[in-house]
Order: C-alpha cells, then structure tokens, then sequence
C-alpha cells in the first residue's frame, strides 16, 4: 500500500475536531426517509384514485 502526501492540510480544509460541533442533520435524514417510504407505498393508490375520478 503506497501513502502519498496530498498537500492538504487538514485545518486548512475546515475537517479539524470541534468539540462543540453538534450535528443535527441526523433526525432530518430519519424523517426525511420515513416521508419518503410512506409517500411512495401510498403511490399506487393515488394513481389508482386518479384514474377513477378522471374518467
């Protein structure tokens, strides 16, 4: 395994260790998936609807 140095420093990129960083994106991503499990099951069912009342 060959390791380069890539020149990056990595407080320059912003990737140093805060203590105090809180990452809040995770319930969002939870919510976001269950929306989106729920919406797509229900899919057919509104397509089904449509189709009834269009005609």
């Amino acid at each position: 395994m060959v390791v380069r140095n890539t020149g990056v420093n990595i407080k320059e990129a912003g990737m140093a260790q805060n203590e105090n960083y809180h990452d809040t994106s995770g319930f969002f991503s939870i919510l976001m998936t269950l929306v989106v499990l729920v919406s797509m099951s229900c899919l057919p069912a509104t397509i089904g609807w449509i189709q009834v009342f269009a005609s």
